[in-house]
């Protein structure tokens, strides 16, 4: 029991010496980096994209028409906001601006209340690599997201894949433990 106790300490302060390097370098935390015109130019160009998207998205059809309109009026906005979801995660990735990504657009998601659809779109990139790391914020919601759909396991999964390294570790045990995630 005591040996378990002293690897768990050392595993938890080894992570934090080596992520103050590596903080420096990741783009979650480069968000107050200099950018060049271009990169700003850019940026704006996916937001503005982002606002016109939401604005111009299909509406939910009201209660009062026929359930067969009302249901094909959902999957096509599901679809849109997927979509919608993908290019910009995409084009985070490539630009290398997750502060974009768990920033204006994951705020942008969230007025338009479709949060859950971008976090389901999250995930496939996330376990293939691509996102390596969760905003604390949007790491909350898709921990509700997935114990709302009764699938944690999903967290788990996504949890390997990830850069723990760089994520608050007390958290991450935190969100383990509470979920009972122990595999």
């Amino acid at each position: 029991h005591y040996e378990t106790t002293v690897r768990s300490l050392e595993d938890r302060q080894r992570p934090k010496i080596r992520s103050e390097g590596a903080l420096a370098h990741h783009p979650e935390y480069a968000a107050g980096k200099r950018r060049s015109p271009v990169e700003e130019q850019i940026s704006d160009l996916l937001l503005r994209y982002l606002r016109l998207a939401v604005e111009n998205a299909p509406h939910v059809a009201s209660r009062d028409d026929d359930r067969r309109h009302q249901k094909r009026s959902i999957d096509l906005a599901r679809s849109h906001f997927q979509m919608l979801a993908g290019v910009c995660i995409e084009f985070c990735i490539s630009i290398r601006r997750l502060d974009l990504l768990f920033g204006e657009v994951f705020r942008c998601f969230q007025a338009a209340r479709y949060t859950p659809v971008f976090l389901d779109v999250l995930e496939p990139y996330i376990l293939h690599d691509r996102l390596r790391y969760i905003a604390p914020e949007a790491m909350a919601e898709f921990v509700a997201h997935c114990r709302a759909a009764g699938d944690v396991s999903v967290v788990e999964r996504c949890l390997l894949h990830m850069d723990v390294t760089i994520m608050d570790f007390d958290s991450i045990l935190g969100l383990l433990v509470t979920n009972d995630m122990y595999s």
